[in-house]
C-alpha cells in the first residue's frame, strides 16, 4: 500500500480513514529514545491549551485536499519533546529547509519524518541529513491513493 493514513483517537482506540496521501519522504529517528512514558506523562501533567482543528482536517482530507492537511498536520506532543530533546527541532528544521511540505515528529518521537512532493527533493533531504547528522535515515515512497 503505502501513503500515510490518517489515524484517530487514543492509546485506548483508533480508527483509521482509507484515504491516503502520496509522498515522498522518510522518517528520521533522534538519538533520544524512550520517550513514550514520559512524553504522556509531561503531556498529561500540561496539555496544550489549543489542539488541532481536526475537523478541518478531516474536510481537507475527505475533499481530497493534500496541500491543507500538509498545513495542518500537527502532533501536539511535539513542543514537550522539543523541549528536552532540541534535536528533534532541529531535524525538523532541517527538513522544512530541504524542501519538505511537512515536517513532523512521529507519535511521541524520537522519530522525525518529512513528507516531500518531489521525490529529487527528497532523496537530496535524506542525502543532506546522512551527510550532516547522525540520524538513522531511511527513504522511501507511497505507491498510491487506495
Amino acid at each position: 500500500m503505502g501513503g500515510t493514513a490518517l489515524a484517530t483517537g487514543t492509546r485506548r482506540g483508533a480508527r483509521a480513514s482509507a484515504r491516503r496521501i502520496r509522498s515522498a519522504g522518510r522518517p528520521r529517528k533522534a538519538a533520544c529514545g524512550g520517550l513514550n512514558p514520559w512524553a504522556y506523562r509531561s503531556y498529561d501533567a500540561n496539555p496544550p491549551a489549543q489542539h488541532p482543528d481536526r475537523a478541518a482536517f478531516l474536510r481537507a482530507l475527505r475533499a481530497g485536499d493534500t496541500a491543507a492537511c500538509l498545513r495542518m498536520a500537527a502532533n501536539v506532543l511535539e513542543p514537550i519533546t522539543e523541549a528536552a530533546h532540541p534535536v528533534v527541532g532541529d531535524y525538523r528544521a532541517r527538513l522544512r529547509a530541504a524542501g519538505a511540505a511537512c515536517a513532523m515528529m512521529s507519535g511521541s518521537g524520537p522519530t522525525v519524518f518529512g513528507i516531500f512532493t518531489d521525490a529529487g527533493d527528497a532523496a537530496r533531504a535524506a542525502e543532506m541529513m546522512r551527510q550532516e547528522t547522525d540520524a538513522d535515515v531511511h527513504l522511501t515512497h507511497t505507491m498510491g491513493q487506495m
